[in-house]
């Protein structure tokens, strides 16, 4: 049988809270040619009984795929996921939010047109589109309306920006085959599959960030990975409450696993690069091995630490 135009992958763990709202926003998508892959983790409380249902109901729009053994690990579980699709273009979906009805539809747009000016028409270059997300709280009260905005994330960063943050976004991305094949199997240093995922398509492919949210996402007691806003109001709380040393901690931690990262990329995709793509990571991944000038004149030639100014002059000045 053909595999539809799109296919979603919902990765759940103790999801019984949330969960059925998320399938139902899928379901009142306007575009209708898509198949959703639902996941189980191992969850103890009612998901899978959450996801029975919905397979039994829709059938020929869902399959639950749960693995025989709980992985206990997202980025595990996506990359079990992905091996799973046969489709053209593949959607990453959390068991939280609420998809907008206009979400596949806008994305697969923007990835056609993307398909449109590479040469092999995405066949064999990977492909990315992000949407902005609407934050939200557990009763989808409004929090922020852009987390890009409120988490200063540049929705169209330097490849130089994307070694040492990302700012792509898994549920609110849509990628085509050619990244897919591209990107795995994942390496034991991938921080996060959406970050590996975007890291690929931005050095060996074409990317592009979408105006205004494709969801919402919700921000509860539970969530796995949260929104945190940052503006000074947030830094000065940090500072005066003397949480600066653990934020310049936090930041340190973060260059050592980038720059491990970076070195698995590296390893993997050196030869495929431009020479200049290819420099600039292998700058990252030895940054500490340069002296003390030379590491601040490769940070600000390569804009590592861009996303924010703050971080910018923190990670510039003690890197």
């Amino acid at each position: 049988m053909e595999p539809p135009v799109v296919e979603i992958i919902l990765p759940t763990y103790n999801g019984e809270a949330f969960l059925a709202a998320q399938v139902d926003s899928i379901l009142g998508q306007r575009e209708r040619n898509w198949r959703l892959l639902l996941s189980d983790d191992g969850s103890t409380d009612g998901t899978r009984a959450i996801i029975a249902r919905y397979v039994a109901h829709h059938p020929h729009r869902m399959r639950d795929v749960s693995p025989p053994r709980a992985f206990h690990d997202v980025t595990r579980h996506v990359e079990y996921l992905l091996g799973l699709t046969r489709s053209r273009y593949i959607m990453f979906c959390d068991q939280d939010d609420l998809w907008l009805p206009d979400k596949i539809e806008r994305s697969l747009s923007a990835l056609r047109a993307l398909e449109d000016q590479a040469g092999d028409r995405g066949t064999m270059t990977p492909l990315l589109v992000h949407t902005d997300l609407r934050v939200v709280n557990a009763r989808l009260q409004p929090i922020t309306p852009s987390l890009w905005q409120a988490a200063k994330m540049p929705p169209a960063p330097t490849f130089g920006g994307l070694l040492f943050h990302n700012t792509v976004t898994g549920c609110a991305t849509t990628v085509n085959r050619a990244a897919v094949e591209c990107s795995l199997p994942f390496p034991s240093e991938a921080i996060m599959y959406d970050w590996w995922i975007a890291l690929v398509v931005q050095g060996l492919g074409r990317m592009r960030a979408l105006p205004g949210p494709g969801l919402l996402y919700r921000q509860h007691g539970s969530n796995l990975l949260g929104a945190r806003a940052l503006d000074g109001r947030s830094l000065a709380a940090d500072v005066i409450s003397g949480r600066a040393p653990e934020f310049y901690r936090l930041m340190r931690r973060r260059l050592l696993r980038t720059q491990r990262q970076t070195r698995a990329y590296l390893t993997r995709y050196e030869e495929a690069l431009t020479p200049e793509v290819a420099a600039v990571a292998a700058r990252y991944a030895n940054l500490d091995r340069w002296g003390f000038y030379t590491r601040r004149r490769y940070a600000l030639q390569d804009g590592y630490f861009d996303h924010w100014w703050v971080t910018k002059w923190m990670m510039t000045l003690f890197v």
